[in-house]
């Protein structure tokens, strides 16, 4: 919580299963996780001001590391991996 009593991180799991830690800004939007999905990837995912995912840095548990780069239309326009 800061300083004007908003929750600005939170801690635990998403909709889809990922334990992580989700920071949140002022209007309560997500703007940065750092998360572990189901299958035990590690995520860092950069959001815009809506929230919505802009890049994915994930590394597998095989040690595998992926980039994805999204556009304005929310779909992958750079995947390195």
């Amino acid at each position: 919580m800061d300083r004007t009593g908003q929750v600005r991180a939170r801690l635990g799991e998403d909709k889809d299963g990922s334990i992580g830690l989700y920071i949140q800004d002022a209007q309560g939007k997500r703007r940065l996780a750092f998360a572990v999905a189901r299958d035990k990837t590690a995520h860092l995912l950069l959001c815009d001001s809506q929230g919505k995912p802009r890049s994915d840095l994930s590394v597998a548990p095989t040690g595998a590391a992926r980039l994805e780069l999204r556009g304005n239309d929310l779909a992958p326009r750079r995947s390195s991996g």
